[in-house]
């Protein structure tokens, strides 16, 4: 409907950006509008999402790690070690919350530097339950696109009486 089209490759590999960074985005594209402001294409070289999915994976670990250690050390009075802050908490998690980054940014439709913000909103799509009864779905998709293209039944012509011969 807002004629955009994006093409966004999802990679995984090693991010670099420091010890907080999960994710980057690289790539350009110009969204375009017109007359009415409203969105009506989009160029450039598409974009690369990068996601760093052994060290989300590892930081998970460690927190979980440090959540068991830290039992122990309260139980003694010790302080623990802190958890690692804002680790996804799955590999969905991770990929949804940089897509939201490349929307709140294309779209203008939230705050791309807010991470909270944006990991709220992939939380929210993610925490909708699935219904896995597929087969439901798929016949009630296809009733839906079937059932209004259906002819409409043609009403009959009431045959006229026979005429007896001494009518005639």
């Amino acid at each position: 409907m807002d004629k955009l089209t994006l093409t966004i490759m999802i990679t995984s590999g090693e991010v670099g950006r420091g010890r907080d960074a999960y994710g980057s985005t690289k790539g350009s594209y110009v969204v375009t509008k017109d007359g009415l402001d409203a969105k009506n294409g989009q160029s450039g070289n598409g974009v690369v999402i990068t996601l760093d999915f052994k060290k989300a994976d590892a930081d998970r670990k460690e927190n979980k790690e440090r959540t068991e250690n830290n039992k122990g050390m309260a139980e003694l009075g010790i302080p623990g070690k802190p958890q690692i802050p804002d680790v996804p908490k799955s590999d969905a998690q991770l990929e949804g919350h940089e897509i939201t980054h490349l929307e709140f940014d294309i779209f203008k439709n939230g705050n791309t530097k807010d991470e909270d913000a944006v990991t709220g909103r992939i939380d929210a799509i993610l925490a909708v339950p699935v219904d896995k009864n597929l087969a439901k779905d798929a016949e009630k998709f296809v009733d839906n696109l079937v059932q209004p293209n259906q002819p409409k039944p043609q009403a009959q012509p009431t045959p006229e009486p026979k005429k007896k011969p001494e009518d005639e």
